[in-house]
């Protein structure tokens, strides 16, 4: 059985029985035609090998640009929850600290009582920060 391509370029060149060589002139053209095929069949297969080859690298640079972004939103995150944490204790230390001033104001404390607790939270303060 022949390929349909074969069949329609020996029909183009009036080449009906297959069984005996055709003249020298059919059979120089029907060689070209073939040749032709096989050229415009390999510069295919040539483009689509090179779009596959491009394709690939622009994948694998979306997925490396992809893992980088992953990475900084990871550091990002892990930044914000480290902030998270660090406000969640000063803003327990500004609770205490004002509970604690609120008493000494409360019961009268003496000012130098009052001052040397606010030293005191100051310096705890600096070392949060």
């Amino acid at each position: 059985m022949l390929h349909s391509m074969l069949k329609r370029q020996l029909e183009q060149l009036n080449i009906t029985d297959t069984s005996n060589p055709p003249d020298a002139v059919a059979w120089l053209l029907l060689l070209e035609r073939i040749s032709k095929s096989y050229t415009e069949a390999e510069q295919d297969r040539y483009l689509i090998e090179r779009s596959l080859e491009i394709s690939s690298q622009e994948m694998k640079a979306e997925i490396e640009e992809r893992k980088k972004v992953e990475n900084n939103l990871r550091k990002a995150q892990l930044d914000l929850q480290k902030q998270n944490r660090q406000l969640e204790r000063v803003h327990e230390f500004l609770r205490e600290t004002l509970e604690r001033v609120t008493e000494v104001v409360r019961r009268n404390g003496t000012q130098s009582e009052l001052l040397s607790y606010l030293q005191q939270a100051q310096a705890q303060f600096d070392d949060l920060s």
